[in-house]
């Protein structure tokens, strides 16, 4: 790397993490009333040692950490009578809003001249989910009660340009996700990719009326009407006109698709928009995606690789 980039990384690690920057938000959050031992720019890095880099069995190994990193002696209670307040999650979601916001650069770019150069951000969503102590099941109901009923996902948008989250909600892990896709309003000029269980006609159609743009793959339950297939010969456009479940039946498998189709809400047929489907022999099964994408900017073959894109977030996961 070179040596202005390395400047500019430490520059935004202080900025986010720096003494000065935890003391401000110890303050603003109410953690620290007065300077005494534990105080934020000695408590919030400690923590986030200790959590990332070992298993923590109980909040003695926290305390014991603190007490190593900064040679104190604190006792457990007044550490925990920290932690037992709502300011330490004030704390802490501001240290966290704090790193989404400085600890950003730009990691990746479209080619100059290239289709995607027209964006100003490429985003993707996704969520995570994981068991808590089933004690906190009335807060944070799960999806497989028997299994986990205690469980939360983490709702995440990620900018791919720069490698990084730059939107994150914790709900229970029954909440629906779709309720946590960004604003429509905020996508103007901007890609969003999303996995199955994104696909809301009506948020697609949200994002294209603000001048955003979404490639989202679509689920076997969506099924909207083939309006055209754009491939030669007489025996596909016998299948125009079918719902899209029909339609890929009678579809060979050796070749991908580009088509134009359009669903139907209380008896009216809502806005066309471009769909590129492929079958998938691993799985057998028809990947379908949906998006809004220009055919003449962008070929089936462009739509299909940049969904591969969407793994960034699994991996960053």
């Amino acid at each position: 790397m070179h040596k202005g980039k390395i400047t500019a990384v430490a520059d935004q690690i202080k900025e986010a993490l720096g003494r000065s920057a935890l003391r401000r938000l110890g303050d603003d959050s109410g953690f620290v009333i007065r300077q005494r031992a534990i105080t934020a720019d000695r408590f919030v890095p400690s923590l986030l040692k200790t959590l990332a880099s070992r298993r923590v069995e109980s909040l003695a190994d926290l305390v014991r950490d603190f007490n190593s990193d900064h040679q104190l002696a604190i006792f457990y209670k007044p550490f925990y009578e920290k932690l037992d307040t709502p300011c330490f999650p004030r704390l802490m979601k501001s240290v966290f809003q704090s790193m989404l916001d400085t600890l950003c650069v730009q990691a990746l770019a479209p080619l100059r001249g290239g289709p995607f150069a027209r964006f100003r951000d490429i985003r993707l969503q996704d969520g995570t989910s994981f068991a808590l102590h089933d004690g906190l099941a009335e807060a944070f109901h799960g999806r497989f009660t028997t299994v986990s009923p205690a469980a939360v996902e983490l709702h995440c948008t990620m900018s791919l340009f720069e490698d990084n989250l730059c939107q994150v909600t914790i709900t229970g892990d029954a909440d629906c996700e779709r309720h946590h896709l960004p604003d429509p309003k905020e996508l103007e000029g901007v890609l969003i990719m999303g996995d199955r269980g994104y696909d809301s006609t009506s948020y697609m159609e949200a994002v294209d009326a603000a001048n955003g743009f979404f490639l989202i793959r679509a689920r076997k339950s969506l099924d909207p009407y083939v309006v055209r297939i754009y491939a030669r010969g007489e025996r596909y456009r016998k299948l125009e006109g079918s719902p899209l479940s029909s339609v890929l039946r009678r579809l060979p498998k050796d070749k991908s698709f580009d088509l134009d189709v359009c669903w139907e809400h209380r008896g009216e047929l809502r806005r066309f928009f471009r769909a590129v489907v492929r079958w998938n022999p691993t799985k057998k099964e028809w990947v379908r995606l949906l998006c809004n994408l220009d055919r003449n900017s962008f070929s089936t073959n462009d739509i299909l690789q940049a969904y591969r894109l969407r793994w960034q977030i699994e991996l960053l996961f």
